[in-house]
């Protein structure tokens, strides 16, 4: 749950009743078995799990869909250690963009990405409309 702090949908006081919690535990099922990513790396330490990341191989490029590392784990260059791999998986396809989408507020994440040489390319505004 800790991927989500920032997310739009834990935001949302519309969700209520654990939907955000449900919606990510989905996302994280559906990416292990690769219904929408096509590999979980994950990073286990003294038979803990501390972090993970998760990709899907695009026709010209990969994306990043969740990235996590533990709050109690961070700053030791994990977050670093998964972007680093999920790069040479990229290369490894013959593939040399990754794309990633976050929420602006996250700024842990944005540091992390801006650290390992990631770029803004866009902004998008995105809204929940609710009848």
């Amino acid at each position: 749950m800790q991927s989500g702090a920032y997310s739009r949908f834990k935001n949302d006081s519309h969700f209520t009743h654990n939907e955000f919690e449900r919606l990510y535990i989905k996302w994280m099922h559906d990416s292990i078995y690769k219904v929408i990513a096509d590999n979980v790396i994950v990073f286990k330490e003294d038979g803990n799990y501390k972090g993970f990341i998760s990709v899907k191989f695009r026709e010209i490029f990969s994306e990043i869909g969740l990235i996590a590392v533990d709050e109690k784990s961070r700053g030791k260059g994990i977050g670093k250690g998964l972007l680093d791999y999920v790069n040479n998986l990229t290369l490894d396809k013959g593939l040399y963009e990754i794309q990633v989408t976050t929420q602006f507020e996250n700024t842990t994440a944005m540091n992390l990405y801006a650290k390992a040489g990631y770029n803004i390319i866009s902004k998008k505004y995105m809204y929940h409309l609710w009848n």
